[in-house]
């Protein structure tokens, strides 16, 4: 761990002002954050043999997102060539799972979908999976990322999308 600098330390005293052991835990996971995960949306079932090393479920986690090691490399795996999954980070799974409260809050499918910077299509491919809307429409104001917006639709066999 990296010494914090003191407007860091004072914000974490400020913050956890009565609970010094969670003060000690923020600075340590700003100052040193663990290794990134990645995170497998599925999009098929899943094959009977894991193909990857499969890390244990956090409690919010989707039932169809898998946790991998960051040494694991699910892009080089002829299932992620044919679309069976996709792969994001998973902090990128975190954020997406706001959309799930939609579906909870109601249970019909939801007709259309907007993605805003939708380049690389994470979110819209996490929509498809958690909600299974109609249409979405993807918007990307960057053409050089529209390219990659496409392809992942595409290799993913996303329907009733516009871009």
């Amino acid at each position: 761990m990296t010494k914090p600098s003191r407007l860091l330390e004072k914000l974490a005293q400020h913050c956890f002002s009565t609970d010094g052991q969670a003060a000690t835990a923020f600075l340590e996971a700003v100052t040193a954050p663990r290794e990134r995960t990645s995170a497998l949306v599925w999009l098929t079932p899943r094959p009977s043999e894991e193909p990857f090393p499969i890390l244990p479920p956090l409690d919010w986690q989707p039932d169809f997102v898998d946790r991998v090691p960051a040494e694991s490399k699910p892009g080089q795996h002829e299932l992620h060539d044919v679309g069976a999954f996709y792969i994001m980070d998973f902090s990128s799974v975190f954020a997406a799972s706001a959309v799930r409260t939609v579906a909870t809050l109601d249970q019909r499918r939801p007709p259309r979908m907007l993605d805003v910077c939708s380049a690389p299509g994470g979110k819209a491919i996490f929509a498809v999976r958690a909600l299974n809307p109609h249409q979405i429409i993807c918007n990307e104001v960057t053409r050089k990322r529209c390219k990659a917006l496409i392809s992942n639709l595409t290799r993913c066999q996303i329907a009733n999308t516009s871009v």
